[in-house]
């Protein structure tokens, strides 16, 4: 085979290759917000179970596995209402990368209140009176609670403080991948095999692909 045909073939390739990692991340778009909100309360009334969605590898990472939707954990209530690819717990090194800290006043629908061993996300004010602390606020939430997804629980916040909860707001999914190539250079033809590999970085993480 002819060098210049190589060389178109792998031009070629790596276009299609390039453009399935394209439609992949637009495909998987985070939805934070009121959508996330609407989403999670499709599962309302479902039981509580550790771990569940399932997850495993596939080689690059962790994805979602079979799931039959019957059970849910509270970070898992996050993670598919969010539309995230794996089951993201609610330990900082885990949730934290894909989330940035916010006051408590400023709490909007899909933020998220959250410690090292539960995550809660927040649908509305049940009550907030300006004219009393942020403290005695009371927000409305939709939880996996240990029994069932619930949307009827309402907390003070003095008393999430003094849990160890904290608010959160999920990053918003706007940024295309960028794809870096190395073992290769532009325009040159290469008379034997080379080894290419592919790094992409999105706002949350650079991973190899």
């Amino acid at each position: 085979m002819g060098k210049e045909k190589i060389k178109k073939l792998f031009l070629v390739g790596f276009g299609i290759l390039f453009g399935l990692l394209t439609f992949i991340q637009d495909a998987s778009a985070m939805y934070t917000g009121q959508a996330l909100v609407d989403r999670a309360k499709a599962y309302l009334g479902i039981s509580y179970k550790k771990g569940q969605p399932p997850e495993k590898s596939d080689g690059y990472g962790w994805v979602f596995t079979e799931w039959d939707r019957k059970s849910i954990d509270c970070s898992g209530l996050v993670d598919v209402a969010a539309d995230l690819r794996r089951h993201y717990g609610c330990q900082y090194h885990l949730m934290g990368p894909l989330s940035t800290s916010i006051k408590w006043e400023d709490l909007e629908a899909g933020d998220l209140i959250i410690k090292y061993d539960h995550v809660r996300i927040f649908m509305e004010w049940e009550a907030k009176d300006t004219t009393k602390p942020v403290e005695k606020w009371k927000p409305k939430v939709i939880e996996a609670t240990p029994l069932t997804v619930t949307d009827k629980k309402t907390y003070v916040i003095s008393d999430l403080q003094n849990a160890g909860y904290t608010p959160r707001r999920l990053k918003p999914d706007e940024i295309k991948p960028t794809i870096t190539v190395k073992g290769i250079k532009d325009g040159e033809v290469y008379n034997k095999p080379a080894t290419v590999t592919f790094e992409a970085t999105d706002n949350v993480y650079t991973r190899p692909i």
